[in-house]
């Protein structure tokens, strides 16, 4: 699987701390990536300033090789993916990796110990 992303330096941001701020954030993608689909093997993530920004077209190109998590890994991934909005608008929702939907009574497979309808399927009806 093959992610691309774009982040925005800020302003009065040193250039070697935006590089390691862009990598931790293309490794965080990976991880809730990793967590979401089991089956993946390997995430390559390639990550770079927008165009409009990039004056040295730098890129970092990121090899992720996914590993089998825990639950609780799991969960601890789940709740940053929250925290940041990683990945939380267009990710399907699945029950681990049976492809079968959850229902609005299952418990919300994001980890945060709610049912369904009131956490994930709420703020999904909302967009």
């Amino acid at each position: 699987m093959y992610i691309f992303l774009q982040v925005n330096k800020i302003p009065e941001e040193e250039y070697e701390k935006y590089r390691v701020r862009r990598r931790k954030l293309a490794e965080m993608y990976c991880e809730v990536i990793n967590a979401r689909f089991e089956k993946i093997e390997n995430i390559i993530a390639i990550v770079s300033e927008p165009p409009k920004f990039n004056q040295c077209l730098s890129r970092d190109f990121i090899l992720y090789s996914c590993q089998k998590l825990s639950h609780g890994d799991k969960v601890q991934i789940f709740k940053m993916q929250k925290k940041l909005n990683i990945l939380t608008g267009s990710n399907p929702i699945y029950h681990n990796d049976t492809h079968t939907k959850v229902g609005r009574n299952d418990f919300c497979p994001c980890g945060s110990g709610l049912k369904y309808k009131k956490c994930c399927l709420k703020n999904k009806n909302k967009s």
